[in-house]
């Protein structure tokens, strides 16, 4: 009986010493917490070609500055008025990422600054009488704009990332921009025609204007590939 309580004791002895020593070892070394990292992305997103710098402050915290450009020219018809126009995006934004859970999802709200500005001309406009409502012609040249009525506007997304630790990252993010538009006509050269009757031309600015305070959000979209460094 001695002999095999002896030999109990001598298995159980070691493997209570060591599961002593892990638990001592567990309270002494802290919970992974990772060391802030930086990457810059290059992708498409609705504010044109991207580059984006970013800084992963934490598995919960990061912040983004997404800078994007892009330039298109084409022609048009606007109810019977041929039109040329210019459409740039020359735009940013600065965005704090939160991860709820430390993994892949996110969600960034911040500013954006700049936007969007179409720009338009063509010879000989077409308007409504206000009074009749039939349409009539103006004679000469006109030129218009369309363009945020603010240069800095509030944003929210949502998505999606790589996690911090990986060198190549890919992320994809869907949000909106806050932001209403307004249309300005540069009617000085129609003025010159006997049919120019400025009521009409500035109930067509007002129409626009009304309609495009009924939608002030703009769509985003993003997706990045970027290297950490």
């Amino acid at each position: 009986m001695l002999r095999h309580l002896t030999l109990a004791l001598a298995i159980a002895t070691p493997a209570a010493v060591a599961a002593q020593d892990a638990g001592g070892f567990a309270d002494v070394v802290p919970a992974y917490d990772p060391e802030p990292t930086l990457s810059v992305g290059v992708g498409v997103s609705t504010m044109g070609i991207t580059v984006t710098p970013e800084a992963r402050l934490s598995d919960r915290l990061g912040i983004r500055l997404p800078v994007g450009y892009f330039s298109i020219s084409e022609s048009f018809d606007v109810e019977g008025n041929d039109i040329d126009g210019e459409a740039t995006s020359a735009q940013g934004a600065l965005l704090v990422d939160y991860y709820p859970t430390g993994g892949r999802f996110r969600l960034s709200a911040g500013l954006g600054f700049g936007g969007y500005v179409v720009d338009a001309s063509g010879t000989d406009l077409t308007v409504t009488d206000t009074e009749t409502n039939t349409d009539y012609t103006v004679t000469g040249d006109y030129s218009a704009r369309i363009e945020q009525n603010s240069n800095v506007a509030p944003m929210l997304a949502l998505g999606f990332a790589s996690p911090a630790d990986r060198r190549i990252r890919l992320s994809f993010d869907i949000g909106a921009k806050f932001t209403k538009y307004g249309l300005s006509v540069d009617t000085s050269e129609l003025e010159a025609d006997a049919n120019f009757d400025s009521t009409d031309i500035d109930q067509l600015i007002a129409d626009f204007n009304n309609d495009a305070a009924d939608y002030p959000v703009t769509p985003y979209a993003h997706f990045s590939v970027a290297v950490r460094f």
